[in-house]
């Protein structure tokens, strides 16, 4: 079984698929498929990610969110779903706006690319005007989805697939959107229902997600309280999306997870929401049903999915829409 960590979270060490050690693909797949078919959540360790890769782009979110409000607004979220988005706005269903403010990047494609003429979920990102931040983040945004990429034949020898099954889903261009957000400190009592981001699950494949020590995210297996998920010092958390379970025949599971809001200090974190290329199409796996188990869900292609999952939750009107954690 994988080390669990104190708060019932799995922590696998991926460091010997990244570094391609012999057997090390397998290794993981199992510790990712146990971890996948109990929780949907894991902490990676071994990435290579850098720490000062992390450091430097945690430190220049925290300088972009102390900016002046017209500063941040000057580049707020366009029709391609890139820069600022204030507080209260993002709304799951079923609950009050998200205290929670954040600035979003994705691949940066210009708008004269068939794909954004296309309305597939790229554009050209946004960037405010300050010294050293683009730098950071871009370096942050490109090394953290390189590990994703190198994360996927994990997942593929997790669910009996081929090596490469995932990362072909991913080319040429995959539908990689990163989000610095500030959840402000608790400078009253809440309003009755208000949470930093309220219960909900992740839409795509899998989020990459970094959080500084504040705490505050929690998660809710079926049947059972909530509880915290802390910041193991040198991880990623790893959560799965509804995609994903539905593409395994819910074999693995998308987790309902929140955030609380922190009395004493602001909380931020760095999520990567990374999933396949727009037009890849997500068939229940043949691994994962049989005629005792048949496919509960048809195919769908990623671009359909997510664009009908995004709709509900977001309160601007916009041609694009990203994901909300």
């Amino acid at each position: 079984m994988n080390d669990i960590s104190s708060n019932r979270i799995p922590i696998v060490d991926v460091s010997p698929l990244i570094r391609r050690a012999p057997g090390g693909m397998e290794f993981v797949g199992r510790k990712i498929a146990e971890a996948c078919e109990t929780i949907g959540f894991f902490y990676a360790v071994g990435h290579g990610v850098p720490p000062e890769t992390i450091a430097n782009a945690f430190a220049a979110s925290k300088r972009f969110f102390a900016l002046p409000e017209a500063t941040r607004m000057a580049i707020k979220v366009d029709r391609f779903s890139r820069g600022y988005l204030p507080l209260r706005h993002i709304t799951h269903p079923g609950h009050i706006p998200d205290l929670k403010e954040s600035f979003d990047i994705g691949i940066d494609v210009p708008e004269d690319d068939p794909d954004v003429q296309a309305g597939k979920l790229h554009g050209p990102n946004q960037w405010p005007a300050m010294d050293d931040f683009r730098a950071p983040v871009e370096n942050y945004f490109e090394t953290v989805r390189s590990f994703g990429f190198n994360l996927l034949p994990g997942f593929a020898a997790a669910l009996g697939m081929p090596h490469n099954f995932f990362q072909e889903l991913y080319q040429p261009r995959p539908i990689a959107l990163m989000r610095l957000i500030r959840y402000p400190r608790r400078s009253s009592a809440p309003a009755p229902g208000q949470l930093a981001a309220a219960a909900h699950t992740d839409y795509g494949m899998m989020t990459i997600l970094a959080q500084d020590s504040t705490g505050g995210l929690e998660l809710k297996p079926r049947g059972q309280d909530w509880f915290p998920a802390p910041c193991i010092p040198g991880s990623f958390i790893i959560n799965l999306g509804d995609l994903l379970a539905q593409w395994t025949n819910d074999r693995f599971m998308s987790m309902p997870h929140r955030v609380v809001q922190n009395a004493d200090k602001d909380r931020l974190s760095i999520a990567l929401f990374y999933h396949p290329h727009f037009d890849a199409v997500a068939d229940c796996l043949p691994t994962c049903r049989s005629p005792d188990n048949p496919a509960k869900y048809p195919s769908v292609t990623f671009g359909k999915y997510i664009l009908g999952k995004y709709d509900k939750i977001f309160a601007h009107k916009h041609g694009a829409k990203t994901a909300a954690v």
